[in-house]
């Protein structure tokens, strides 16, 4: 073999170890009732390079031009357009999404957002997930882009705890829904904010569930909204077969079966507390006054606060009360007019004089209508 071969040969090795070490990202927009603004003229991608998406952003995208969707900026937009980025060197890549009003992303003037493995119903969000390339392209999920871009708008983050919670038999999914009104009222007449801003939570409905599971409801234009947590049969709201409960934050445990209290969203996302879903809390929508006189406490061991839940079914004065082995009246609960429904009530093992009880057996005595339950509850320090 001559020099002459050899260096040929040697050309053809690295241009193909070159092109082996090359790969691509395809990212694909889902565009759902999208309203651009008016001044866009195009809808852009970009890529970042990094360990780490401060490093990546600190660089600068690798391709100021980015890669153009080959679709018109309007209002209402509905279709589904991709783009590939091609050519990348092996490394970790984060892609945002954007309308510019030329190619450059010096000219964008609205976030649709960034790719975002870990939102898995729109792959869209604020922050990017890291996008490993090595020789080939990766195809990433569809990113779902719905109402308007995600700098122009706010969003509501929702969990909920599930501690032993019963689900209904025929309910398919756990649903987050948003209403938006100056009033719960007002809010709740007009039905709850369009179908772009539900949330399925990423848990299978069943018997004694456990573990804490949240959603991101996006795209809500600035103002006071209201959250409620439902089991459905479908996506829909008006599929909804029983409620897991309305966000309160007047509530220890964040929840509350009736009445939920305002969120007020600006641009940004909204972290809410917790919200604390407890088997017999689930009430069915077309049973909300209740058949029978019913009284629970969960947790039951409790340490140092256990709710009391009870269900009246008739309006009329109630008193709730605790009392201990040697039938002392320790604390006076409730004492006044309830109307028929389902409500609950705390206690934190502190007597009527303001002082933590010690630990033992308590009874919960419930009295209504010339009736009284009563259970059991036991306090462990």
């Amino acid at each position: 073999m001559n020099n002459k071969t050899k260096i040929i040969l040697s050309i053809l090795c690295a241009v193909t170890l070159g092109m082996a070490q090359t790969g691509g990202i395809q990212v694909s927009v889902m565009f759902m009732n999208y309203d651009a603004d008016s001044t866009a003229n195009m809808i852009m991608g970009y890529a970042w390079e990094g360990e780490t998406w401060a490093e990546a952003e600190a660089a600068g995208p690798v391709d100021s031009m980015g890669e153009m969707f080959m679709i018109t900026p309007g209002d209402g937009m509905m279709e589904t357009i991709d783009v590939t980025f091609g050519e990348l060197s092996a490394g970790n890549y984060y892609v945002g999404v954007f309308e510019t009003t030329e190619m450059g992303y010096n000219t964008a003037i609205a976030t649709l957002g960034y790719y975002d493995d870990t939102d898995e119903m729109n792959y869209l969000g604020y922050t990017p997930s890291a996008i490993s390339v090595t020789a080939d392209t990766v195809a990433l999920q569809t990113m779902m882009a719905m109402g308007s871009a995600l700098d122009m708008i706010g969003g509501i983050n929702v969990s909920v705890m599930f501690m032993n919670y019963n689900a209904d038999p025929s309910a398919a999914m756990i649903m987050a829904y948003a209403w938006e009104g100056a009033t719960w009222e007002e809010a709740e007449a007009a039905g709850s904010v369009s179908e772009a801003n539900d949330g399925m939570f990423m848990v299978s409905p069943g018997t004694g569930m456990m573990g804490t599971f949240d959603v991101t409801l996006d795209a809500l234009a600035a103002g006071n909204y209201y959250v409620g947590v439902f089991e459905t049969t479908g996506m829909m709201h008006n599929t909804a077969i029983a409620t897991v409960g309305y966000y309160n934050d007047a509530d220890e445990n964040y929840i509350d079966m009736m009445t939920p209290t305002t969120i007020t969203v600006t641009a940004d996302t909204v972290v809410l507390e917790t919200m604390m879903a407890m088997s017999m809390m689930v009430i069915d929508d077309e049973f909300l006054i209740p058949g029978k006189f019913t009284l629970y406490s969960y947790p039951n061991p409790f340490n140092p606060s256990t709710t009391i839940h009870y269900a009246l079914p008739s309006n009329g004065l109630i008193t709730v009360s605790v009392f201990n082995m040697l039938g002392q009246k320790v604390s006076t609960l409730l004492n006044g007019y309830r109307e028929a429904g389902r409500f609950a009530v705390a206690w934190h093992s502190i007597n009527d004089s303001g002082e933590s009880v010690p630990s033992g057996i308590y009874f919960v005595i419930m009295e209504h209508s010339g009736r009284i339950l009563t259970q059991k509850i036991a306090l462990i320090k």
